[in-house]
């Protein structure tokens, strides 16, 4: 959950910020280290900034775990100031609470006297804090942000290196990471709060409920941007789900999903069907019914969005999905405009390390999102090959 080197530790966030240079870490009784350095390459395949960053973690209790990290930037550009960030955080654990609490500061001299007449120390701030709390079957998990400025680039702003916790819902339907709100490490201050409870041995409850917005006036954001900006809701999104096992056989999921995001300026309210059954010890049969209604606020345009999918499991080695979208819209009032999307995918292992999948048809274009960060998938019709290896 750091808010310097996560996206260094948790390569599942699609961050392209690969690193040439070299990594260490250790471990000495209750004291850990994470150490890296390098170049990272931009956007125009260039290597020209120089990135430090270390991470200490200590244990001095059973019940408490403390941390410091460091990162610095140096821009190749003659003169330019070297960007320094720094966070100190806390993890103490007590009874059935678990707390998390992190504050980070950046500093960059070209600021500070450029734009601040070194009336300001400080380029950005950061805050992140998280209170998570169990007791039987039920918890609740509550988390708090503020950023402001807190982003960290490279010179030319084509590489984020950081990224805090987005403190935002990560969805695996298809629907709702369809239209999502993208993290802005720079700009913005939020809070989420999830609650799950297990009713009983077959049936689980889970709600979620959190609103992210700009920062308000005489933030350093807008102060280094010049702006006097009112704030804005970036984000409001809510989420329930009930699944419930009828028997050894059977899963059903049941679940509602609705958000405002002003990336796109649009509101959704999206009801979800999941459905599961085993065949036997190997077999399972999945199908899942999304069907989302999206307002354009900018337009007041609606529409309607259904996917289906079909998919056949052989555990552990084979998968066979198919999966068919339709979108409906009305531009012309009376006059309806329905568009279709197919496509087969099969899935296969060929040994122990290797995945390899084949895909035909066509595919809506989308987003895959992972704490914040999302990755734009274009519209696509043809044949797709894919094959992971693990060394």
């Amino acid at each position: 959950r750091g808010m310097i080197l996560k996206s260094y530790e948790d390569r599942n966030i699609r961050v392209d910020n690969n690193l040439l240079g070299v990594k260490l870490r250790g471990r000495y009784h209750e004291l850990s280290l994470t150490a890296l350095t390098g170049r990272v390459e931009s956007m125009s395949a260039q290597r020209i900034d120089i990135l430090h960053a270390f991470d200490l973690e200590y244990r001095p209790a059973e019940w408490m775990k403390a941390g410091y990290s460091f990162a610095s930037n140096q821009p190749d550009a003659a003169g330019a100031a070297r960007t320094r960030l720094m966070a100190l955080r806390v993890q103490p654990s007590i009874w059935n609470f678990d707390f998390y609490a992190e504050y980070g500061v950046k500093q960059n001299d070209d600021i500070k006297q450029n734009v601040f007449n070194n009336a300001e120390t400080l380029a950005g701030r950061a805050f992140y804090g998280s209170a998570n709390f169990y007791y039987e079957t039920f918890s609740v998990l509550a988390e708090f942000k503020h950023y402001d400025n807190f982003g960290f680039s490279s010179s030319d702003n084509s590489v984020s290196y950081n990224t805090p916790p987005a403190v935002r819902r990560d969805y695996t339907y298809v629907l709702l990471n369809r239209h999502p709100s993208t993290l802005k490490q720079d700009n913005e201050r939020g809070f989420q709060v999830e609650a799950f409870y297990g009713a009983d041995e077959y049936t689980e409850l889970n709600a979620s409920y959190g609103i992210t917005k700009s920062l308000r006036r005489g933030s350093l954001y807008q102060r280094i941007a010049g702006t006097q900006l009112d704030v804005q809701t970036h984000l409001k999104e809510a989420f329930g789900q009930i699944k419930h096992e009828w028997n050894s056989d059977l899963l059903i999921i049941a679940a509602l999903g609705y958000n405002e995001e002003l990336d796109a300026n649009t509101k959704n309210l999206t009801p979800i069907l999941d459905m599961r059954y085993s065949l036997d010890e190997k077999n399972s049969l999945h199908g899942i019914f999304e069907h989302q209604l999206t307002t354009v606020y900018t337009t007041h345009e609606q529409y309607y969005d259904d996917v289906v999918t079909f998919e056949y499991l052989s555990a552990p080695n084979l998968t066979f999905s198919v999966v068919a979208e339709m979108q409906t819209r009305e531009p012309i009032a009376g006059s309806k405009e329905r568009t279709f999307w197919a496509f087969g995918q099969f899935g296969f292992k060929l040994g122990n390390t290797t995945d390899a999948s084949i895909l035909v048809g066509s595919r809506q274009a989308g987003n895959i999102c992972i704490g914040g960060v999302c990755r734009y998938e274009p519209e696509f019709k043809g044949v797709e090959l894919k094959m992971a290896t693990r060394f």
